[in-house]
C-alpha cells in the first residue's frame, strides 16, 4: 500500500469517528481504574499516585486487561495502540528500536542504550534486548512521552514506558484466559493471589506461549518460521501489617526459545536501487540459479538452516524489592533490583536459504540498580521528591557474523567474523522535584537531576579461527583484525584491542505551570533530557569506527489541555510540541579498507514539532468510540558532512540537512468503535471494530541508507463475543489484519540484498478469560 492511499485510509476512518482513541490505547487510560469514560485513573508518572488529569504529562495508561484484549503480548506491539510510539528493528540481530515523537536511535547493536527509557515495576531495563519475551500479569503500562528531566534513573531523551505487575490482593482471587489462532499458536495465562496472613499478601502468575509457525520457506517446501516457545513466572509478596509499612518483593523467570522471524529478499529495482546491493553467490546446490526475491506474500520468506536457523535461547531472571516508610511529614522509599539477562541468539539478514549475512549472538548481561527517595506527604500547597539513584551493568558479547555467499568471501575472501567485547557502565545521580499551588487553581513545578555516569568498553572483531580474515589483513589465525588509525596512540599503524572510557557529568530538568478547572487541566512545561554517549558493538575495521559517540540532547516545549465534556461522557487530551535536539546519535558510512562500514555518530541539530490529540466519548451505555491521532514533522536541520554510502561501496560527505528523521511517520493514527447489547442481567454481547495506521517512515535516515523505505499501511481489526456483566468471564472471536493487507514494518540490507520484514497476514481465532 503506498504512502498516499495509506493517508486517505487513515483520514477517512478517524473522519468518521471523530477524533478517536484507539482500542486499548489513551482511551483506555480508563482501564487502569475505572471502566466510565471520565472515570478517575490513577497513574504513577511522577514517583506517586496521580489522577491522570492531575498529571501535565502526555501520558498514554493501559490496563493490562484491555492489553491482552487487544492482542498486546509483548512491549512491541505497544505502538499498535500508542500514538507516536514506534518499535521496529533496523537489521536482523534482536534488538528492537523504541521510538516515540521521532526520537530514537537506530543502531542495531547489543550495547546501544535506548532513548526510551524501559522500566519493570520502577527498575530500568538498560538494554532493548532484555525487553523482548514474555508479557504477562500486567497491572498496568504507563507510555510518558519527551523527556523526563528529573525523576527517571538511566538518563533518556525520547520517554519512558513503565509496565508495573499486577499486585497481591488482600483477598482471594484466581484466574485464567487462553488464546487459540488459526497458525496454531496457543497462548494460556494464569494468576492466583490472596492472604498468606494478617497484612500479608502473596500472587503467583505463570504464561505459557508454544507454537504458531507462520512464515513459509520460498525454497523448502513444508518448512515453516515462527513458533514459540516461551515459559514464564513471577512470584510476588506484598506487607502491609504495620501501619506506616509497606513491602514489595516480586522474582521473575522467563525463558524464551522461540523461532525469530525471517525477512524476505526482494528486487532493490523496486525502490530504485540495483537489484542487489552488492554481487552475491545465489546459486543453489546443484549450482543452478535461485529465486530469492517475493513481495506481496507476508508468508513468504526464507532463511538458512541448521545452526543458522533464526532462533533464540533467551533467559531473564532477577527481581525487585521495595519498602515504604511513613515518617510523617514524609515518606521514605527504596527499590532495589537486580537482573541477570544472557542469550544464544541465530538471525538470519539476507531473507534466503545462503549466507549472504547472518549472525549468532552470545550475550550476557547483568544489571544492579538503587533508588532512594523521599516523598512529602498530605496534600498541602507544597509536595515535594528528592532523592538519589545509583546502577551498575557489565555486559559481554560474543557476536559472530557469517558471510559465505557474500560479496566480501566471493572476492575479498572474508567468510567470518568473530566481534567479541564488554562493557561496563555506572551511573550515579541525585534528584529532586517540586510542586507549589498558587491558589485559583494555578500550579507550579520544577525539578532538576544531575547525573554522572562512567562507560568503559573493551572489544575487537577478530579472526574467527577459518583464517578467512587473517588472511585478507595479512594477521595469525584468530588474532584481533581492528587496524587502529587513529594517530598518536600507542598501536597506531597495527591490528589492535580498542578500549576507551567515557564519563558524562550533566544536569537536566523541567519546568511548567498549570491551571486545573474543575476536573480539566491546562499545563505548559519545558523540559530538557540527555542520553549518554555510548560505544558501537558492530563489527568493526578501524579504531576510528570505534571512537565513541557524544551525549545528546533535547530540550522540550509543550503545551497541552486534559479535558472532561458532554457531562462527563468524553475525555479530549491535546498537545502541541516542539522539541530542539541536539548532537543526535546516528550512524553514518566511513571508508574503510573493505569499502564503505557503519560509523556512529552525532548529527550537530535537528528539530521535532507535531501535534497529538486523542479521545474516549460514550454517548450511551451500549456505545463507545476511542481514537488518537499525532501529526509529527522530524527533521535534521544541521549535518554538512554525513557519510553516505554512494551505492559503489564508498562513503561521500553530504550535506543532509532537511532530510527526515528515522521511524517519524508524519501521520498515526488509531480508532475504535465498541457496541454493547445487554442479553439479560447477567450478560452483555459485544463487538469492536478497530483500526490502526501510519504514514510512510524509513528504518533509518533514508538519504543514509536507501535500502530502509518502509511504506505507508492501514490495519483492520474485529472482536465479537460475550461476557458476564461483571467481567468475571469473557468468550471472544477475533481477527487481525481483516483486510489480509501486505505489509511490512522495517526494511534494511543484507551484505548484498535488500530485505523487508512483513507483518503478520490475515490471523483469527478465539480467546477466553475467567476469573474468580
Amino acid at each position: 500500500m503506498n504512502t498516499h492511499t495509506s493517508a486517505r485510509m487513515l483520514a477517512s476512518l478517524l473522519a468518521s469517528t471523530a477524533v478517536l482513541l484507539p482500542l486499548g490505547a489513551q482511551a483506555q487510560e480508563t482501564g487502569a481504574s475505572s471502566d466510565a469514560a471520565a472515570g478517575e485513573i490513577v497513574v504513577t508518572a511522577q514517583k506517586r499516585s496521580q489522577g491522570i488529569n492531575d498529571v501535565p504529562i502526555a501520558i498514554t495508561a493501559l490496563a493490562g486487561t484491555t492489553l491482552a484484549d487487544g492482542g498486546i503480548k509483548s512491549l512491541d506491539r505497544l505502538s499498535a495502540v500508542t500514538p507516536g510510539l514506534n518499535v521496529s528493528e533496523t537489521s536482523a540481530t534482536g534488538v528492537p528500536i523504541y521510538t516515540i515523537r521521532g526520537i530514537g536511535f537506530s543502531d542495531y547493536s547489543t550495547s546501544a542504550s535506548s532513548t526510551v527509557g524501559l522500566y519493570a515495576d520502577e527498575m530500568a531495563l538498560p538494554y532493548a534486548v532484555m525487553s523482548r519475551g514474555a508479557f504477562f500479569d500486567v497491572g498496568q503500562v504507563e507510555v510518558l512521552k519527551g523527556p523526563q528531566g528529573d525523576l527517571y534513573g538511566r538518563n533518556t531523551t525520547a520517554g519512558q514506558i513503565n509496565v508495573n505487575s499486577a499486585r497481591p490482593t488482600d483477598h482471594f482471587a484466581a484466574g485464567l484466559s487462553a488464546e487459540v489462532n488459526n497458525f496454531g499458536e496457543t497462548d494460556v495465562e494464569g494468576y492466583v493471589s490472596g492472604p498468606l496472613a494478617e497484612g500479608l499478601n502473596a500472587r503467583l502468575a505463570g504464561k505459557s506461549t508454544q507454537g504458531g509457525a507462520w512464515q513459509r520457506s520460498l525454497t523448502r517446501q513444508g518448512d515453516t518460521l515462527g513458533d514459540k516457545n516461551v515459559l514464564a513466572l513471577r512470584g510476588s509478596v506484598e506487607y502491609k501489617g504495620t501501619p506506616g509499612l509497606d513491602l514489595f518483593l516480586s522474582a521473575h523467570w522467563i525463558r524464551d526459545k522461540s523461532d525469530n522471524l525471517a525477512p524476505t529478499a526482494y528486487d532493490g529495482a523496486l525502490i530504485g536501487q540495483p537489484t542487489l546491493r552488492l554481487p552475491v553467490d545465489t546459486s543453489g546446490p546443484d549450482g543452478s540459479p535461485v529465486d530469492v526475491f517475493s513481495t506481496g506474500d507476508n508468508r513468504a520468506a526464507d532463511w538458512s538452516n541448521g545452526i543458522f536457523t533464526p532462533r533464540r535461547d533467551n533467559e531473564l531472571a532477577g527481581f525487585v524489592a521495595k519498602a515504604s516508610v511513613d515518617l510523617g511529614l514524609a515518606s521514605l522509599t527504596s527499590v532495589t533490583g537486580y537482573d541477570h539477562f544472557r542469550r544464544r541468539e541465530a538471525n538470519d539478514w539476507d531473507g534466503w536459504a545462503g549466507n549472504d549475512s547472518g549472525n549468532i549472538n552470545v550475550t550476557s548481561i547483568n544489571v544492579f540498580s538503587e533508588e532512594l527517595r523521599l516523598s512529602s506527604n498530605g496534600n498541602g500547597p507544597l509536595s515535594w521528591i528528592v532523592g538519589g539513584y545509583y546502577s551498575r551493568d557489565t555486559m559481554h558479547e560474543n557476536y559472530n557474523y557469517f558471510m559465505q555467499d557474500s560479496f566480501y568471501a566471493l572476492v575479498l575472501g572474508i567468510r567470518t567474523l568473530d566481534t567479541r567485547y564488554e562493557q561496563t557502565t555506572r551511573s550515579l545521580a541525585g534528584f529532586g522535584h517540586v510542586e507549589l499551588k498558587l491558589g485559583d487553581g494555578w500550579r507550579v513545578l520544577g525539578g532538576l537531576r544531575y547525573t554522572d555516569e562512567k562507560r568503559k568498553w573493551t572489544g575487537c572483531t577478530y579472526d574467527s579461527g577459518d583464517g578467512s580474515l587473517g588472511g585478507f589483513l595479512g594477521i595469525p589465525a584468530g588474532a584481533c583484525g581492528v587496524f587502529d588509525d587513529i594517530a598518536g596512540t600507542p598501536d597506531f599503524g597495527t591490528t589492535a584491542v580498542f578500549s576507551d572510557t567515557i564519563t558524562t557529568r550533566r544536569a537536566m530538568w523541567k519546568a511548567g505551570i498549570d491551571k486545573k478547572i474543575g476536573r480539566n487541566l491546562l499545563y505548559a512545561t519545558v523540559s530538557n533530557g540527555f542520553k549518554s554517549g555510548g560505544f558501537s558493538g558492530v563489527n568493526s575495521n578501524l579504531w576510528s569506527q570505534l571512537l565513541p559517540y557524544k551525549p545528546e540532547t533535547v530540550t522540550a516545549y509543550e503545551v497541552g489541555a486534559k479535558l472532561v465534556l458532554a457531562h462527563n461522557s468524553l475525555r479530549l487530551n491535546g498537545s502541541a510540541f516542539w522539541y530542539d535536539y541536539k548532537d543526535k546519535q546516528e550512524a553514518h558510512y566511513i571508508n574503510t579498507f573493505v569499502g564503505a562500514l557503519v560509523q556512529l555518530t552525532n548529527v550537530p541539530r535537528s528539530r521535532v514539532r507535531g501535534v497529538e490529540l486523542d479521545a474516549q466519548w460514550k454517548p450511551i451505555e451500549q456505545l463507545s468510540f476511542d481514537g488518537s491521532i499525532t501529526y509529527l514533522d522530524a527533521k535534521i536541520t544541521r549535518w554538512p558532512n554525513a557519510g553516505v554510502n554512494n551505492g559503489a561501496n564508498l562513503a561521500v560527505a553530504t550535506d543532509l540537512a532537511g532530510v527526515r528523521l528515522a521511524n517519524s511517520p508524519r501521520w498515526q493514527g488509531n480508532a475504535a468503535v465498541t457496541w454493547t447489547q445487554p442479553v439479560n442481567e447477567r450478560l452483555n454481547a459485544f463487538v469492536t471494530l478497530a483500526m490502526n495506521g501510519r504514514t510512510g517512515t524509513s528504518g533509518r535516515v533514508l538519504a543514509l541508507d536507501p535500502a530502509t523505505p518502509v511504506p505507508g499501511y492501514a490495519l483492520v481489526d474485529a472482536r465479537v463475543g460475550v461476557k458476564q456483566a461483571d467481567d468475571k468471564w469473557q468468550l471472544s472471536l477475533w481477527v487481525r489484519n481483516l483486510g489480509d493487507r501486505y505489509y511490512y514494518t522495517s526494511s534494511f540490507g543484507g551484505n548484498g540484498v535488500f530485505v523487508r520484514t512483513n507483518g503478520m497476514p490475515r490471523t483469527f481465532g478465539v480467546s477466553g478469560r475467567f476469573s474468580f
